[in-house]
C-alpha cells in the first residue's frame, strides 16, 4: 500500500525539495531588529517532497497551540500551505 502511494504521489508535478522533520519553536530564531527568521538543528533535514514537513507543521499548529482544522487561524495557514499545490490535484 505504501509503495502505492509513493507513486501516485510522483505521477504529480511535484518537485521534491529540501524537509525539516524536526520543525518546532525551539528550532527557530527570530532576529527582533531584521525580522529574519533563522532554522536551526538541521540535522534531520532530507530531500522529499513538501507535504511532509507542511503536514508536519499543521500536526504541531493543532497540538501546541490548541487549534482545530475548524478554526479559523488553521485554516488560513492550511491554505498558505498548500495554495501552490490546491491546482495539481
Amino acid at each position: 500500500m505504501f509503495s502505492g502511494l509513493c507513486k501516485k504521489l510522483s505521477d504529480y508535478p511535484v518537485k521534491q525539495s529540501i524537509v525539516q522533520s524536526d520543525f518546532n519553536n525551539n528550532n527557530i530564531l527570530l532576529d527582533d531588529t531584521s525580522q529574519k527568521i533563522t532554522m536551526i538543528d538541521l540535522g534531520e533535514i532530507v530531500i522529499a517532497y513538501p507535504f511532509f514537513s507542511l503536514f508536519n507543521y499543521l500536526y504541531k499548529i493543532q497540538k501546541y497551540y490548541g487549534l482545530t482544522d475548524k478554526d479559523d487561524r488553521y485554516l488560513r495557514i492550511k491554505h498558505a500551505c498548500f495554495k501552490n499545490y490546491i491546482n495539481l490535484f
